[in-house]
């Protein structure tokens, strides 16, 4: 950033010289900030973060990845699931998720941190009810119960919220983006005595939202919707030409096909997305989602 100069009179560098102004942007880029992607089941949040190579997925839900070639993910997944179903590590041997599992790998990025060593750039936790679960399982197994309903209800909740957040705190401190990712559900609202709408519902409890959400510098919501798509095909004529080569011709077709969509200022989302700025619809494509969406990032 440009050192301000004036003729007369001070800068506010130089009247707040004892606490200090930076002289550089004061905008988090987009590999930065704690930000939360939410969309219905298969809508392709997962899809989205496999094509950013900086990127590093701990698959809470310990679930099959979208893409069924391994060459196809660009980034870095871990755990791994085998053709049996079951949670594998590094090593291919199959083990049983715990949330120590997940405290570990923040810990390991801590090290890199300290240790300025070759570490991700974003940290994708997928997903946030995978988090939550796997904490309630912790804290119950802690105080040596057998059911999560067993601990004393508001504070076992505030130790549950506060597990989950100091683990994304831990990553912070890594300085790399940390998203998580979660799913929406449609709730029946009655709005009438004989009306009822559709709304859009987060599947992880009110009280941990209200934690969550002035934490986030940007909360965004992936729809996958159908749409129709023109593109250009190439149709063998069954005639040749002079050459003896088959006569082909073009010809443009229209076909159903599901556009991806990153939204963070659409009304119907209203309490769920969130941006510093005013964003447009992104639309992702199949290759290339996270250059897609960080320039689009950039430019707002």
């Amino acid at each position: 950033m440009t050192v301000q100069k004036l003729n007369t009179g001070t800068t506010v560098d130089e009247r707040f010289s004892r606490l200090g102004v930076p002289k550089s942007s004061t905008k988090a880029g987009a590999r930065s900030v704690f930000g939360m992607i939410s969309g219905s089941p298969s809508c392709g949040k997962t899809n989205f973060f496999m094509t950013c190579p900086d990127a590093y997925i701990i698959n809470v839900d310990q679930a099959s990845m979208p893409s069924s070639n391994v060459d196809d993910i660009k980034c870095g997944v871990w755990p791994g699931v085998n053709d049996a179903g079951q949670t594998v590590d590094t090593d291919g041997s199959p083990f049983v998720m715990k949330w120590e599992k997940i405290q570990e790998k923040v810990d390991i990025l801590k090290e890199l941190a300290d240790k300025n060593q070759p570490r991700p750039q974003m940290v994708v936790f997928d997903t946030l009810a995978g988090l939550l679960s796997l904490g309630q399982e912790y804290l119950t197994r802690k105080m040596g119960k057998t059911d999560f309903k067993q601990l004393d209800g508001r504070r076992a909740y505030d130790d549950l919220y506060a597990l989950i957040l100091n683990a994304c705190g831990g990553v912070a401190a890594v300085w790399i983006w940390r998203v998580a990712l979660c799913h929406i559900v449609n709730k029946t609202i009655q709005v009438g005595e004989e009306r009822f709408e559709e709304r859009p519902k987060l599947t992880i409890t009110g009280g941990f939202w209200q934690r969550l959400f002035w934490q986030l510098e940007i909360s965004m919501v992936m729809q996958a919707e159908w749409d129709m798509i023109s593109k250009e095909v190439e149709q063998d004529t069954g005639r040749k030409g002079p050459d003896g080569k088959p006569i082909v011709r073009k010809r443009i077709v229209n076909e159903k096909a599901r556009k991806h969509t990153l939204t963070v200022n659409r009304e119907e989302f209203a309490g769920i997305t969130k941006g510093k700025v005013e964003f447009p619809d992104i639309v992702v494509p199949k290759v290339g989602s996270w250059d897609a969406f960080e320039e689009a990032y950039n430019n707002a």
